[in-house]
């Protein structure tokens, strides 16, 4: 299991994180590397640990993964606190 450290050290969770805070519904990964600017094997990578980790939820339809945030994850609660006090 990954330890939630090691996911906000790289930077890319908590983007991923912020995009989905401040915008709302579900993204395939196509959508996800477009508005957050990540390369492909990027996004593939973090998506795969965040829903692992259940700060991603999935729903597959047909070969497409969609994405949405878990709200009630607690590192999704604390950035979103934190980005709230700026």
């Amino acid at each position: 299991m990954v330890q939630l450290i090691d996911l906000v050290k790289s930077g890319k969770v908590v983007d991923l994180v912020l995009f989905f805070l401040e915008t709302s519904g579900e993204y395939s990964q196509i959508q996800l590397t477009k508005k957050v600017g990540l390369a492909k094997a990027t996004a593939v990578k973090w998506l795969r640990l965040m829903v692992n980790a259940k700060i991603l939820q999935i729903r597959k339809i047909g070969p497409t993964n969609l994405y949405t945030i878990n709200s009630d994850h607690r590192l999704v609660k604390i950035i979103k606190e934190l980005n709230n006090e700026k």
